[in-house]
């Protein structure tokens, strides 16, 4: 199943044409990387597949009722939130719902006990949505997502203006990687990972079985990653359907074709 059609979009910035008529389809589960040389666009197409940009022409158009999760490590956050708060708001909904439920138990001193059973069936429906929904695991799941990306559970009680910038983006990533994302959209993500948080990063993402789309200067981290290759080439996007070696040696067979015709 597509979820994104991208449909003959042209994109111009500081005069310089990025994109024409350029088109491109994301499919159900799909694991893709975008590459392309330095100024090609990889970034500001993101972008504009997020909605934070819109084409100079051309439709973008996503399966309806995606949660598409883009990744910005400059985004303007509140400064003066724990980081514990910042991470904890993806389960809010959860967390309502379990005042709601002791709510419920709480009523049942004051109501009128024909409506007991009501009541308590109610509560109980809820804390199978809970336990459904993994509400129990939450602190060991941020525990992992904290300590795979090299930080260290004490980073919880900081607030966030206290953090360097490499932490900032770190929990940023975090928090993305928290929600639950029918797409993901990661810029850079590597960025500030050593090579162990990196390992991490691709278990994490091989294992994600929903669709992203990377950019990455890392080609280690793109060859563990891709099962799909979308290349910025000559204003269009090119898709190669297989991992980064196969684009690899794709490509070149392609330029050495265009060389032929050429001659």
């Amino acid at each position: 199943m597509s979820l994104l059609e991208v449909t003959n979009i042209s994109f111009s910035y500081d005069n310089q044409l990025l994109y024409e008529d350029a088109n491109m389809r994301l499919f159900e589960g799909e694991h893709a990387v975008l590459v392309g040389k330095n100024g090609a666009g990889k970034s500001t197409l993101l972008k504009i597949l997020s909605k934070n940009l819109s084409p100079d022409k051309g439709q973008i158009e996503w399966l309806s009722g995606q949660k598409v999760g883009y990744l910005d490590q400059y985004a303007k956050i509140n400064d003066k939130l724990t980081v514990k708060s910042y991470l904890y708001d993806v389960f809010l909904p959860l967390f309502e719902k379990e005042q709601l439920i002791q709510e419920l138990y709480e009523s049942i001193a004051e109501i009128n006990p024909s409506e007991y059973e009501k009541v308590l069936n109610r509560a109980h429906r809820l804390e199978e949505e809970l336990i459904n929904e993994n509400f129990y695991a939450i602190q060991s799941t941020i525990s992992n997502i904290i300590n795979g990306l090299g930080l260290t559970m004490d980073v919880l009680d900081q607030q966030i203006k206290t953090l360097s910038g490499g932490m900032r983006a770190k929990i940023i990533l975090g928090k993305l990687l928290l929600e639950d994302s029918d797409v993901l959209l990661l810029d850079e993500p590597t960025n500030f990972l050593d090579i162990k948080h990196i390992d991490w990063l691709i278990k994490f993402l091989n294992g994600f079985n929903k669709a992203f789309i990377v950019v990455s200067h890392d080609e280690y981290f793109l060859r563990q990653i891709a099962t799909t290759v979308f290349a910025l080439e000559g204003k269009s996007i090119m898709r190669y359907k297989g991992n980064y070696d196969f684009y690899l040696n794709e490509h070149q067979l392609r330029i050495q074709e265009q060389q032929k015709s050429y001659k």
